[in-house]
């Protein structure tokens, strides 16, 4: 099966779309598993084996209403063993531009169009074993009223404060966090000295 391999292309360039980059063996690699979502490869590196999670790249949007709040949706994450609260987000299909993505994913888990729309940054969520990329977008100048959608199971909107909660309580979604940082809506958020110390660990 062939794999993905990032690269330094941008959403906006015009060329081969990112979901198909690296679609392709590469040297030293074994794929052991083929799933409909993302395969595991295992690479033989100059740093030892190493075993990888291969995906096809994804989407999230931080959809903001007129007085700032975000709108999340609740859906269950197994990784998480229940449910998490999170922008929406979606995988990219093949051949898809992450901006064309991205107003898919939006529509088809809240039911939500947007007038607006810009390129906050690119991450990778889970480096460490996955080849993962998440493309962030701002949406704006919503149209129509959020509702569930697809696998959602509710959506409405939060506040920056109660999403810096969910994190501090330990259910934070890290795609999230890194939009409304880039989108410079996080602000800061200095902790109390009884608070220091009260951190859940790993």
């Amino acid at each position: 099966m062939a794999t993905l391999r990032p690269t330094a292309q941008t959403p906006g360039e015009d060329r081969t779309p990112l979901s198909d980059l690296g679609r392709r063996m590469l040297k030293g690699e074994d794929v052991v598993f083929s799933g409909p979502v993302f395969s595991v490869a295992i690479r033989h590196t100059q740093h030892g084996r190493r075993d990888v999670v291969v995906h096809p790249g994804a989407v999230a949007i931080c959809a903001n209403d007129p007085t700032g709040r975000v709108l999340l949706v609740r859906q269950h994450r197994e990784g998480a063993r229940g449910p998490l609260w999170e922008i929406p987000a979606g995988l990219l299909e093949r051949g898809e531009k992450p901006l064309a993505a991205a107003k898919r994913e939006l529509g088809e888990e809240t039911g939500v169009t947007a007038g607006r729309w810009r390129y906050l940054g690119t991450i990778y969520p889970t480096p460490g074993y996955s080849t993962e990329r998440t493309h962030l977008f701002l949406a704006s100048d919503l149209q129509d009223t959020p509702g569930a959608h697809a696998e959602v199971d509710e959506a409405r909107f939060f506040t920056a404060e109660e999403i810096r909660h969910l994190a501090r309580s330990g259910r934070g979604d890290a795609k999230t966090l890194a939009a409304l940082a880039l989108a410079g809506q996080l602000g800061s958020t200095p902790r109390s000295p009884s608070e220091e110390g009260s951190g859940t660990t790993a």
